[in-house]
């Protein structure tokens, strides 16, 4: 059976007591009805994990004791998805995929062909949502290591920052690089994929993909903006999956200990 899983931004030392806040202990208390003795994990993500036992819950409170804190590796290369805004339900979606797949981190690209248009309270309210979809995903997977969901920005200021290749994905472009073999040769590294919205890249953004980023192709199909994204990531994924299993065996889980 699957250990419950909850999430603190901080993780004191072992033999320590503490308390979850008021979302995390709520959704312990009321909805999975956690009683004391119970063991559970909790990540930072921030890549250490602390197994605990509850020692005490009530109504909207949950106290923690860690019995082992440990930190099993070395954070993975950055993996960033920028994607054109799309109708809410999909993109949120997407988001929670992401997750599972191995992103490091997520960009809403307000496009030139967006449907979606966010004013700054709209911007706000999302931006919070989408955080904790994120946060639920993390859980979910059981990954240690987090995605951050950035603030909605511009492609050319996704195109300007960041580190490692930029590969466009772009739809039926006759000559493109094929996206498999492409994402294999720059998957061991930094990698930021780009996805435009549903209307696709404007002439202006592809002028500016094609001088600063490598377009690559899924095929002769026209595929959804979230269906090319999660396709994306799945062949770096998997590409990363494939290069660790022929690495040599990584060293046993260190402890993270912390000092009074």
């Amino acid at each position: 059976m699957r250990r419950l899983r909850a999430f603190a931004s901080v993780l004191p030392g072992e033999g320590m007591r503490f308390e979850l806040d008021a979302e995390e202990s709520k959704h312990l208390a009321q909805v999975l009805r956690v009683a004391p003795g119970q063991a559970l994990d909790v990540v930072d993500g921030e890549g250490s994990i602390a197994e605990c036992v509850v020692e005490e819950s009530w109504k909207r409170g949950v106290a923690l004791r860690v019995e082992r804190l440990r930190r099993p590796g070395a954070p993975p290369p950055p993996l960033v998805l920028g994607v054109g805004l799309t109708k809410s339900d999909a993109f949120e979606d997407l988001i929670q995929r992401a997750v599972e797949l191995g992103a490091t981190a997520f960009v809403p690209l307000a496009c030139d062909h967006s449907v979606v248009r966010l004013d700054a309270k709209r911007e706000a309210s999302r931006l919070e949502r989408w955080r904790r979809i994120a946060l639920a995903g993390l859980k979910q997977c059981e990954r240690l290591w987090g995605m951050e969901v950035a603030e909605p920005e511009s492609l050319e200021q996704f195109a300007g920052r960041g580190e490692g290749a930029l590969l466009a994905l772009v739809e039926r472009a006759d000559g493109t690089p094929d996206a498999g073999r492409t994402i294999a040769a720059a998957a061991p590294g930094p990698l930021r994929f780009c996805v435009g919205p549903e209307g696709g890249w404007s002439a202006s953004e592809r002028a500016l993909l094609a001088a600063r980023a490598q377009p690559v192709s899924l095929g002769a199909a026209v595929l959804r903006t979230e269906t090319a994204a999660l396709a994306a990531l799945a062949a770096a994924a998997l590409y990363r999956c494939s290069t660790l299993a022929q690495a040599p065996a990584s060293p046993p889980d260190k402890a993270v200990r912390h000092e009074d």
